[in-house]
């Protein structure tokens, strides 16, 4: 369920834009307010059918556990940060790169779709496999085989180098859905704080790391500060090889 509810974001990121593009065209700018009904009337569709569970049960949200369960999903936490930077990073500046290697700004846009579409089915299949394999193997072995291909596109050009990007964007995505799920088994009771923690909060903090990314790209070039980013990828899967896969008994 977790990786249906990441695949669903990914896929809008993904759609998303070239939506718009296609509905400011014809009723421009002035009425992108209407972009936001379909989301209203869900809203008000979820809000009258979804009926949460009224039973009393435990309090676990105690200082105690709440710290505890925090520090357990730091190494899940960090996880996240370094997979989703490098997410972000091929997100924000693929476009840019592929113009800069004599592509037009419109099959930049389309090599960055197949990029998104291919993160989707990624977050997909590694919430399938990890059912079955387990958490910890697929969150490692995605983000190791992800980086070979990353470091190929950026080192290749032309078709072979789109043939590469896509695997590096599926196997990426593999561990999205992953380590949303680990971290709620590590915090039993505590599947809010596990779920802000792994997506909202990492998330928001790899978007910050953007602008450094940025940054080395005006001193370096884009291409080698990219470079320089992927290795986030070895990293993270190197930590995944240490996390727990269930909550301490």
């Amino acid at each position: 369920s977790i990786s249906f509810f990441i695949a669903g974001g990914s896929l809008g990121f993904a759609v998303g834009p070239l939506l718009a593009t296609g509905f400011i065209s014809v009723a421009g700018f002035h009425r992108t307010y209407l972009l936001a009904l379909p989301a209203l009337l869900l809203a008000a569709f979820l809000w009258r059918r979804i009926r949460l569970p009224r039973e009393p049960r435990e309090d676990l949200f105690t200082p105690p556990r709440v710290l505890r369960s925090i520090t357990t999903l730091l190494p899940l936490w960090f996880i996240v940060v370094l997979r989703h930077t490098v997410q972000l990073s091929f997100a924000t500046f693929l476009i840019v790169l592929l113009e800069e290697r004599g592509l037009s700004r419109l099959e930049g846009s389309l090599v960055l779709g197949l990029l998104l579409v291919m993160g989707t089915l990624g977050v997909l299949l590694g919430g399938y496999l990890s059912d079955r394999v387990g958490r910890k193997p697929i969150a490692a072995i995605s983000l190791a085989l992800s980086y070979p291909f990353y470091l190929g596109f950026l080192n290749t050009g032309g078709p072979l180098s789109f043939l590469l990007l896509a695997p590096a964007g599926a196997l990426n995505a593999f561990s999205n859905p992953v380590l949303v799920a680990q971290a709620q088994e590590l915090a039993p009771g505590h599947a809010g704080i596990a779920s802000a923690m792994t997506m909202g909060f990492a998330w928001g903090i790899a978007g910050l790391l953007i602008s450094l990314v940025g940054w080395m790209g005006d001193l370096w070039g884009l291409s080698a500060s990219l470079r320089w980013t992927i290795l986030a990828l070895p990293l993270a899967a190197a930590i995944a090889l240490v996390t727990r896969e269930r909550a301490a008994l």
